[in-house]
């Protein structure tokens, strides 16, 4: 994962640039006007003032390098040198991981899907099988029922299998005490 890929596409080299040319222009300006001031402040200043000079020209040197970079990638990319911008590069590379994470994600989301359904038409099947199995116990075949002892078989499972051969008279309910 690209952590800064984000944060890269929305700065752009020119404003890099202006921002590192005006910190260069502010620390030899105060370099200057030190050498004004008592020696002293001077003495207080002086390791400031070196390191803050060794950071500018760090810096001028990365904006060297950024800027070959860019060229290379430009020429890499067939783009037009002078037209190119990181951070439009960056900004589609962004967009190009962003999508790839999404069909990455929703990949799996189908395939998990995929499998519930899977499991879903396995278990209907074996239903069918059993209840096919359960028919051939009996030895029922539903499709040789004619209507009418189809007819009297929903009834009687609608009513709640009361079988005809017993009676109420045949039952008695007593109190258990």
């Amino acid at each position: 994962e690209m952590k800064f890929l984000k944060d890269a596409s929305q700065v752009s080299v020119e404003t890099l640039t202006n921002d590192i040319n005006n910190i260069a222009t502010k620390v030899r300006a105060i370099t200057e006007q030190i050498v004004v001031a008592g020696t002293d402040f001077q003495q207080q200043m002086a390791f400031f003032l070196k390191e803050a000079n060794v950071e500018v020209v760090d810096l001028e040197e990365d904006l060297r390098d950024i800027e070959m970079i860019r060229v290379d990638l430009a020429t890499f990319f067939c783009e037009d040198i002078k037209t190119f911008k990181l951070e439009e590069c960056f900004k589609i590379i962004q967009t190009f991981c962003d999508r790839l994470k999404k069909a990455t994600e929703e990949n799996v989301h189908r395939r998990i899907q995929e499998a519930k359904a899977e499991s879903r038409r396995r278990s209907r099947e074996m239903d069918s099988r059993r209840s096919s199995s359960v028919t051939d116990l009996l030895g029922l075949n539903l499709h040789e029922l004619d209507s009418s002892t189809m007819d009297k078989m929903l009834a009687d499972v609608r009513s709640g299998f009361v079988s005809r051969k017993f009676n109420d008279r045949n039952f008695s309910i007593t109190k258990v005490a």
